[in-house]
């Protein structure tokens, strides 16, 4: 009998077809039934689209009253152009984590071949990610926290490209100066996306600035930019926490702004 053998790429793609088909199985029907924070998240953003306000009448707010205690917003707004086009249903709302799920795996794989140019290691890592069955259960489920995982892997590999960029290239190219430009307001999305990155964002913050200065330096108008965006970027949910946490009153400019700052009905407990 003839032996038929199968190269490690070809393996490794017949993988990701087998784990991207099981991701999206009968998708918006398993898990059963509405979990109450997607049915949430899922009419603030038909209520964005249809009036640019959420359900309580805030226009673009920068955190959702949901249902008195808060909820983020970045899941929300991400699943506008989903709910446009398949309407307001399960599937919609859970569209953007299985979608977000899937361009994990080859962000995961391009992060290691940067960090260690091992294709079979980076390989190895994009199948786990693929088939853990934690982060393939979040890909079929439109809670916001989900969105945690892409935009950490995110920031990593900008970090991780902006710094091999920067420490080895003289001149850049457009896109390579896009890529370094990106790092800050990649990072400062997280506050929009879950609660507690209120706590991990600032100190990898730090972390990175302290620890790649030295390197960044070579590029430090790019990246003061980069900062200034990120700036720009957290100033409204600064704003929110501003008016929610210290002040606990309306700002006297609040009026004035693009984006509204609803004001806590209870304190949440995540």
């Amino acid at each position: 009998m003839k032996k038929i053998y199968i190269n490690e790429t070809t393996a490794f793609i017949f993988l990701l077809v087998i784990g991207i088909f099981f991701r999206f199985l009968q998708f918006g029907n398993y898990p059963a039934g509405f979990h109450g924070d997607e049915a949430s998240i899922g009419y603030e953003a038909y209520s964005l689209l249809e009036t640019g306000k959420d359900r309580w009448g805030f226009k673009l707010p920068a955190y959702f009253l949901s249902w008195g205690s808060g909820q983020n917003t970045l899941y929300g707004y991400l699943s506008i152009p989903f709910i446009y086009v398949f309407g307001l249903n399960e599937t919609s709302v859970r569209l953007l984590s299985g979608v977000l799920g899937i361009l994990c795996i080859p962000m995961v794989y391009s992060l290691i071949i940067t960090l260690f140019n091992n294709k079979t290691l980076a390989k190895l890592v994009a199948i786990i990610y693929l088939f853990d069955p934690f982060l393939f259960m979040t890909s079929r489920w439109g809670d916001e926290f989900n969105l945690v995982p892409f935009f950490v892997i995110l920031t990593l590999l900008i970090n991780a490209k902006s710094i091999t960029l920067i420490g080895s290239k003289a001149t850049l190219t457009v896109i390579q100066k896009l890529i370094i430009l990106a790092i800050f307001p990649s990072l400062v999305l997280l506050f929009y996306a879950y609660a507690p990155s209120l706590f991990i964002v600032p100190l990898f913050a730090i972390f990175i600035t302290i620890f790649y200065w030295n390197i960044w330096q070579k590029q430090w108008k790019l990246i003061g930019v980069s900062m200034l965006l990120g700036f720009l970027f957290i100033l409204p949910f600064a704003l929110f926490i501003l008016k929610n946490n210290i002040l606990k009153h309306s700002l006297p400019f609040e009026s004035n702004l693009p984006f509204s700052l609803p004001i806590m009905l209870s304190a949440r407990e995540r």
